[in-house]
């Protein structure tokens, strides 16, 4: 049963086919003609069933229009400013191929962050089921707060969580880790609260999980094209910090490097896997080699900013991190048919306008007796 939602929905089919995809500004790909008309070429040749989408960047519906980000106005993250949502988002949506999809939001005060999930109808409604904090999450697969509704977002609208017949997805976008140590707080507490999550979760019920989104970490060597610079990469434009030294002086080694390659974020990420049952499904089609992939191959999700002029090069020009992943539990090992990256290079083809590209999967049919699972 889905705790606080008036009893057990009509549970929507399985999605077979999911693509998530950090779209750096949702709002800006849909004002660009090149990006949106790159974006519905992708769902036309791949027909997905749900669309995870992170760093919306589109403004939640506030009724004080006049609202200032920091402001505590009253804010409904389930959907967008009245006038963020008209024009070319509005239009966007209500066109082929888009027009096909269920539209769900969990957005920030400002232009930050935020997420949506993009669910086919031929699905079915999903509604009854969708949660959008760890607690009300939580409380839909029996745990704490089981039999009262949740209905909260997170304050930056980083997840979504919704059941299906056989299955749970989870969409994040985990923050980044940062240079100072109030960021660095925020992501260890963040990657804390979901290890807190996925062990009571897994206490709570059997239904397997499917974490994806932007997470924000390149979990080891191979997640990279460039390991070493990453790791070795320091604080050198805020000026906080004159030298190296200085930054490593002030920085715990646990937190040293560019975000996503510190030894905290990988330890705790490994830690994740643990909690939650769950393997990396890029990864378990992609085995790490003797010879490491090509910079240019479809290996990683996110890359470099081009330089603007093509005399100089950009300080991460045709570099290339694996942050997206597609997590799964154990039990849908056998479901797992295909995992694929799908922009290469450091041009980003196949990166839609955003610095990181969408990746996707597809699962083979569930069997039919263990649909709707408690």
């Amino acid at each position: 049963m889905w705790a606080g939602a008036g009893g057990p929905p009509r549970w929507a089919r399985d999605p077979k086919r999911i693509i998530t995809w950090n779209a750096n500004g949702f709002m800006t790909r849909v004002t660009s003609q090149q990006d949106l008309a790159a974006f519905q070429a992708l769902v036309r040749e791949h027909d997905p069933d749900v669309v995870c989408l992170q760093e919306a960047r589109v403004k939640a519906h506030c009724s004080n229009p006049k609202a200032k980000v920091s402001s505590q106005d009253l804010r409904d993250r389930s959907r967008p400013l009245d006038s963020e949502f008209q024009g070319p988002l509005k239009k966007a949506l209500e066109a082929p191929p888009l027009d096909a999809y269920k539209v769900f939001w969990s957005l920030a005060n400002g232009r930050a962050a935020g997420t949506a999930l993009f669910v086919h109808g031929r699905l079915g409604a999903v509604e009854g089921t969708l949660a959008s904090s760890l607690d009300a999450a939580l409380a839909g697969c029996g745990g704490a707060g089981a039999g009262r509704k949740l209905d909260g977002h997170h304050p930056e609208g980083r997840l979504q969580y919704a059941r299906f017949a056989s299955l749970d997805l989870m969409n994040t976008y985990v923050p980044n880790n940062g240079w100072t140590a109030e960021r660095h707080a925020e992501r260890r507490g963040w990657d804390e609260a979901m290890d807190a999550f996925l062990r009571s979760r897994g206490e709570a019920t059997q239904r397997p999980l499917l974490w994806c989104g932007d997470l924000n970490v390149a979990h080891t060597p191979a997640d990279s094209t460039d390991e070493e610079a990453f790791r070795n990469e320091w604080d050198r434009d805020s000026k906080r910090f004159a030298t190296r030294e200085a930054y490593n002086e002030a920085t715990p080694p646990e937190n040293r490097g560019i975000p996503g390659f510190s030894d905290g974020e990988r330890e705790r990420f490994s830690r994740l896997f643990t909690a939650g049952g769950l393997f990396d499904a890029w990864r378990r089609l992609h085995r790490v080699g003797e010879t490491p992939p090509e910079p240019g191959d479809a290996a990683f999700t996110w890359r470099g900013t081009p330089a603007v002029q093509s005399r100089f090069r950009a300080r991460y020009e045709g570099m290339g991190q694996r942050l997206d992943y597609f997590l799964l539990s154990e039990a849908l090992a056998p479901r797992l048919a295909r995992c694929e990256i799908l922009g290469r290079g450091a041009g980003r083809e196949g990166f839609l306008g955003s610095d990181h590209c969408p990746v996707l999967l597809e699962l083979r049919e569930a069997d039919a007796a263990a649909e709707g699972g408690s």
